[in-house]
């Protein structure tokens, strides 16, 4: 079975999709990158 990565070089993100994952790795993303400024 072969492998192929055809995704687009940017994959598109709905804003709801980010609310969803700062909702739930926040803290987290936040202790990983620090807070937003």
């Amino acid at each position: 079975m072969a492998v192929i990565d055809d995704w687009p070089y940017v994959l598109p993100i709905t804003d709801a999709e980010v609310r969803i994952i700062e909702a739930h790795f926040g803290d987290v993303l936040d202790d990983l990158f620090g807070p937003l400024p």
